[in-house]
């Protein structure tokens, strides 16, 4: 089967973006396209207008066309919600980028070898001439937090927003096979933008931006407060929530399948060994040799009084971590 000009017909989709307001017919539309991509493949155009259609993205407004030549195209309420996400989302990239730059901005260089005193002296004079106010300025450090916080909930969570919003998408809409296949390629190229913009933080901190000449740094600050922190530290965090004190894991059938998933993320985010052991070490110290076994022997052994013995189930998931833990570093060894 042939396959489909996808980025073709998303080429089309940005000049119907840009010119909203603008009447665009096919022989406009083939001129718009080579003044931004450079093609002059006027066929291929063509077609990609028609998949367009088929896809019920576009379509030929009868009361506005007057000759053959000039049907004029406009988009359909499905062409509407793609391009209202193409402004969300690129609403939601700007304002992130212009906080993640204001992170920078007012990491203000304070000198390796200056006492406290001299740093915050230096913070506060350079705050004041920004225009703070003095009850900002003594707030500071808190104000900036709430900024490092926002920064990770973003890069925490922005791809979930997008597949949550595909699926709105999907169940809002009559979205056909050649409609999914252009949708899933206009959100990709979105996600591209997210991976390059990892790499430009990345770059950021090799740069050692954050490092002890700042009024932030990582010598001095809890890490997973700093600004561009490592998203694993952050899957860790939250997996230990669940296995801590949010599972029930005492069916081993079910059980088995949640920590085949939790496997699975690891490997896939690849969290520091370090880290890894250090929490395997805060772990022996919670169950004291217990094992799986054991807690689910005492669990069932009082299985009329379960209530009472509900940190039994949460000493359960300690042990059940710690051995995917341990699983995750003999896979590391390999």
């Amino acid at each position: 089967m042939e396959e489909l000009p996808v980025q073709k017909c998303i080429d089309i989709l940005n000049i119907f973006h840009a010119q909203l307001d603008e009447k665009l017919w096919s022989n406009k539309i083939v001129k718009e396209i080579e003044k931004t991509t450079g093609s002059k493949d006027k066929p291929a155009i063509i077609n990609a207008i028609g998949l367009l259609e088929k896809a019920s993205i576009i379509e030929t407004d009868r009361t506005l066309t007057q000759t053959k030549q000039k049907e004029i195209k406009i988009p359909t309420e499905l062409g509407i919600e793609m391009f209202d996400f193409i402004d969300s989302f690129e609403r939601s990239y700007n304002s992130y980028t212009k906080l993640k730059e204001a992170i920078i901005e007012h990491n203000f260089e304070v000198g390796k070898n200056n006492d406290p005193d001299t740093q915050y002296n230096i913070i506060k004079n350079k705050l004041r001439n920004k225009g703070w106010h003095s009850v900002e300025i003594e707030s500071f450090q808190s104000i900036m937090r709430s900024a490092f916080k926002m920064e990770t909930f973003y890069r925490k969570n922005i791809l979930t927003f997008i597949l949550n919003r595909y699926s709105d998408i999907k169940a809002e809409n009559k979205v056909n096979e050649i409609a999914n296949k252009i949708i899933l390629k206009l959100i990709m190229s979105k996600i591209e933008k997210i991976f390059l913009m990892v790499g430009e933080l990345q770059n950021i901190t090799d740069k050692y931006i954050f490092n002890s000449n700042y009024c932030f740094n990582a010598e001095t600050e809890v890490e997973e407060k700093l600004p561009f922190v490592d998203i694993s530290l952050l899957l860790l965090q939250d997996i230990d929530q669940l296995y801590y004190e949010d599972f029930n894991l005492i069916n081993e059938s079910i059980a088995n399948k949640i920590d085949e998933v939790t496997l699975s993320l690891f490997l896939l985010a690849q969290p520091s060994e370090e880290d890894i052991e250090n929490d395997i070490t805060e772990m022996d110290e919670i169950i004291e040799n217990q094992t799986q076994d054991s807690i689910l022997s005492k669990i069932k052994r009082d299985s009329n009084n379960l209530i009472d013995e509900s940190h039994l189930v949460d000493e359960l998931g300690v042990v059940k971590l710690m051995n995917i833990y341990k699983k995750y570093l003999k896979f590391k060894e390999v």
